[in-house]
């Protein structure tokens, strides 16, 4: 299965509006925003319990705190 990240930021992008957004989430990645490496651990999580097929997760991440929380998965 192709599991890509970014549906799940486009999704927060349409949910959470700059105008509600955290002071620290208000730049132009999707991946400041607060839940979304939450959500991506669970989304993945869920898709591989429930599915129990391989993903393939093709993603960027340029800051080293997001990509050890999401490898970790917490």
């Amino acid at each position: 299965m192709i599991y890509d990240p970014e549906e799940v930021g486009y999704m927060l992008r349409n949910i959470i509006t700059d105008e509600i957004r955290l002071p620290h989430e208000k730049t132009d990645d999707f991946q400041d925003i607060e839940i979304s490496k939450t959500l991506t651990v669970q989304v993945t999580d869920l898709l591989k319990k429930t599915y129990g097929k391989d993903l393939i997760i093709a993603m960027t991440i340029h800051n080293e705190l997001y990509f050890a929380y999401i490898v970790d998965g917490h």
